[in-house]
């Protein structure tokens, strides 16, 4: 059984951009599966190929929040 949820900060640091692009997918599946997959990166834009919603926060406060259409 797949978690139900995971938290990750920073989970591509260090890693090159073919991993990258492996783990993203990996998350990416996992969500599709049903699990909460809550992450944090200073790159959000190498996630949008496989999010559905983003969360950019800023100083401590929600500056914008982007749903992509499923």
């Amino acid at each position: 059984c797949a978690p139900q949820l995971l938290l990750l900060d920073e989970p591509v640091a260090g890693v090159d951009a073919a991993a990258t692009r492996v783990i993203y997918s990996v998350l990416h599946g996992l969500a599709q599966s049903g699990c909460a997959v809550v992450l944090v990166t200073h790159n959000p834009g190498a996630l949008a190929p496989y999010t559905r919603r983003t969360i950019e926060v800023a100083e401590g406060a929600m500056m914008e929040v982007a749903v992509q259409e499923a």
